[in-house]
């Protein structure tokens, strides 16, 4: 899902979550580190509250930006103190006079229903999602990569045998001819038993994050996850192939 990359460049077409907002209040004194879409990144707060998201090793020296200090203006990277504001302008190169114009890579991102969301797409925005509980969604970490995530809360809730379909770029599951579970873009996962929605979050720098739903602690090694794997995969590709 690397920038250039057929589904990398179609899921850059949508607000994809970062993290709970409440990882990032006012006052925070680290950014969040976030793996998404083959893109290491780090979101932060600034001093003011502005919202940045930006590119997580910083363009002098490689330093890890999660290692940041904030500051009113912007975020300043621990290793050499150069300082970026939340459009990724470079602010300060303290004893490199000539460090100013490196800029680092910066996308659109916004605080809605509890959540951070980022935009790596061309061109504006589109509208952010509507979602349903809003404030109620609450915040669970997870382990494993978003995908077996996704697996293991479409199969963990029965033992009854699966079925997939797919059609309007979503994967229903099904079991014993029930709906259980629906997949859609852009990683939106909505339970039988639960009508708000389930958001799978890219990774933090503990563990990848979930709202909504139930920890399970197995994993998805059941006999129909490789089917369901490959009715997602198929459904992304379908839509690629649409767009294009």
């Amino acid at each position: 899902m690397a920038p250039g990359s057929q589904l990398g460049e179609f899921l850059r077409q949508f607000w994809l979550p970062i993290c709970p907002a409440a990882d990032l209040p006012q006052g925070a004194e680290r950014p969040v580190r976030a793996q998404l879409l083959d893109e290491r990144l780090v979101a932060f707060r600034d001093g003011e509250g502005r919202l940045g998201l930006i590119y997580g090793l910083c363009p002098h020296a490689r330093g890890d930006m999660f290692f940041s200090s904030i500051d009113d203006d912007g975020i300043r990277c621990n290793y050499h103190g150069w300082k970026f504001d939340v459009n990724g302008v470079c602010l300060e190169t303290p004893m490199h006079p000539d460090g100013f114009g490196i800029d680092t890579i910066a996308y659109s991102v916004a605080e809605h229903d509890g959540l951070i969301w980022g935009f790596f797409g061309a061109g504006d925005p589109p509208s952010l999602p509507k979602l349903s509980g809003g404030s109620e969604l609450k915040a669970e970490r997870r382990t494993r990569p978003w995908m077996d995530t996704i697996l293991s809360e479409l199969l963990s809730s029965t033992d009854s045998p699966i079925d997939v379909e797919r059609d309007d770029h979503q994967v229903r599951v099904l079991a014993g001819g029930t709906a259980v579970a629906s997949f859609a873009l852009p990683g939106v996962v909505t339970h039988r038993d639960a009508n708000a929605p389930t958001f799978v979050l890219p990774a933090t720098e503990k563990a990848s994050a979930v709202l909504g739903g139930t920890a399970h602690q197995s994993g998805p090694e059941h006999e129909h996850a490789a089917a369901v794997r490959d009715a997602i995969e198929n459904m992304l590709r379908e839509a690629i192939a649409e767009a294009s």
